[in-house]
């Protein structure tokens, strides 16, 4: 699996003068717990990092890691305990594409146990397809980062907000083509 695979497309981010408490709305808002700074026409700046500065640009991160789509899951995870950091954003032509997190890591992991770790097409493909679904739905905003598929079997992972949505992602999930089963790894928000 690569970065591509698990990464989070739809990152909340924030600019180097966004007040912090502007900031820490968002990590609340976006259930996230970091904020790429960004400037610009979405070019990465710095890594959103806690500290006690009034703007974004005096907390932020100065050295900031960051990965293609196609770095090996593997990689990823040697970057995190080499730079000791949680997530690393992920950057296709000098551009904020997704960012991958540790958790995003352990639900790939946990979706693989007992295969080979080796890349697969389809389940790319459709993981493509459960998000694109996804994004066309007005009555949920699961997100990217909490689908992973391996096997042709559709994990979801992460908080989900009613019982009515459980079922309605649940039911998407397992009406895209190829898929083999769900697996609801998903925790009740309600």
């Amino acid at each position: 699996m690569r970065a591509i695979d698990v990464m989070v497309r739809e990152v909340a981010t924030v600019h180097p003068e966004t007040d912090v408490s502007d900031a820490v709305k968002l990590l609340a808002e976006h259930d996230v717990s970091a904020l790429p700074a960004v400037t610009g026409a979405n070019t990465l700046a710095e890594d959103f990092a806690k500290s006690h500065g009034k703007k974004v640009g005096e907390a932020m991160t100065g050295e900031v890691v960051s990965v293609s789509e196609e770095t090996p899951l593997s990689e990823i995870a040697g970057i995190f305990e080499r730079k000791r950091i949680k997530r690393v954003p992920v950057v296709k032509d000098g551009k904020l594409v997704g960012i991958v997190s540790r958790s995003n890591l352990i639900q790939a992991l946990a979706s693989v146990v007992g295969r080979v770790d080796q890349h697969d097409e389809t389940d790319r493909q459709i993981r493509l397809e459960v998000m694109s679904r996804l994004e066309q739905q007005s009555w949920t905003d699961f997100g990217s980062r909490n689908i992973t598929v391996s096997d042709w079997v559709v994990h979801l992972w992460g908080l989900v907000g009613s019982a009515a949505e459980r079922k309605a992602l649940l039911a998407l999930a397992e009406s895209v083509p190829g898929v083999s089963r769900v697996s609801d790894e998903m925790m009740a928000a309600y």
